[in-house]
């Protein structure tokens, strides 16, 4: 038996049930879903677009109109249908919307070749909603479901006990009464829950209590890792007090880099004067004497002028830090 007539099966037997036999006027019967899903297979063997077309905007217009709550077997076999029938309609861009919840209820699923070739559009639009399964349920920040009395929620077929579902995808809500009958069905997209069904997030006295106390615990927790406070000069503790840090000035390391690689070069200018000086005593004529002295005066006079700008960046680096310095000072 090919696993699309297991969902069929599945559907014939939830039709015998004394609640399927139960009649409602002006509603989406369990028989009518399963003539309309037959039509539709049927449709993709023979492939006859025009009774697919037809047969599955029934479906997805009665959906939300069913009386009897469905199992999630069955509503995969029919949110697989319905991706069927809007990536062959005008609205292709639904499809995934179906393909991705039919995954999430039943992820084993292949379609028989008959039906579906694997070089379709159609079949690869389902296999790219694979990468959808196993997402978990999104809640909705600060609601908490609000369940009509005497009723329970179900979302495609399972418990919905929490205001979550999983997003980018199509979802079947039903409340089911009591005795067993829907009373109301909603189709929604991702975790947009029907706003009668949610209200605001109760927090309860026990709640209150055990924030509470995990916040002591956390308090406790910081001293114990910081240890015992100690009592300091005026009354206070350590833990009153908030330790300052001195902010390093930006430019005081480049300063006193670029001072101590001056200074650095006025020792190599001053050490270049000493073969000019050497030039100055082997001098054999008054011209070359006059010059090498020249050269060895400008030489001596350069370094100290670089060692003076080397010392000046250095002693302004060094007054940045803050820290106290030697220096006259006058009073007038």
């Amino acid at each position: 038996m090919r696993s699309s007539q297991l969902g069929l099966t599945l559907l014939a037997a939830l039709l015998w049930s004394p609640l399927a036999q139960a009649e409602c006027a002006g509603t989406y019967t369990a028989d009518q879903l399963l003539a309309d899903m037959q039509i539709i297979g049927n449709s993709l063997q023979e492939g006859d677009k025009v009774p697919l077309l037809a047969a599955g905007a029934k479906v997805e217009a009665g959906l939300h109109c069913m009386i009897e709550p469905l199992p999630p077997g069955v509503l995969a076999s029919v949110y697989r249908l319905l991706g069927v029938y809007h990536a062959r309609s005008d609205s292709p861009g639904e499809a995934p919307l179906w393909f991705r919840t039919a995954r999430e209820l039943d992820p084993t699923y292949v379609w028989d070749i008959s039906e579906i070739s694997q070089g379709s559009v159609t079949f690869s639009m389902y296999e790219q909603a694979q990468k959808y399964e196993g997402w978990e349920a999104e809640a909705i920040p600060g609601k908490e479901l609000n369940v009509p009395a005497n009723s329970k929620l179900l979302i495609d077929g399972r418990p919905l006990t929490k205001a979550a579902a999983t997003t980018e995808r199509y979802h079947l809500i039903q409340q089911v009464a009591s005795d067993g009958g829907v009373r109301a069905s909603w189709i929604v997209l991702g975790n947009e829950l029907p706003p009668n069904l949610l209200r605001d997030q109760q927090v309860t006295i026990a709640d209150q209590r055990v924030e509470e106390e995990n916040k002591k615990k956390d308090e406790q927790k910081t001293k114990k890792q910081r240890g015992d406070p100690q009592v300091l000069a005026g009354g206070y503790t350590s833990d009153e007090v908030t330790m300052v840090q001195r902010q390093r000035p930006a430019a005081q390391i480049p300063l006193l880099i670029i001072g101590g690689a001056t200074m650095l070069a006025a020792g190599g200018v001053y050490a270049a004067s000493f073969p000019a000086h050497a030039q100055f005593e082997a001098a054999t004529n008054e011209a070359d004497l006059y010059a090498t002295q020249r050269l060895t005066n400008t030489l001596i006079l350069a370094s100290g002028g670089v060692l003076i700008a080397g010392a000046g960046l250095g002693t302004w680096g060094a007054l940045l830090s803050g820290t106290p310095t030697v220096g006259v000072t006058y009073t007038w």
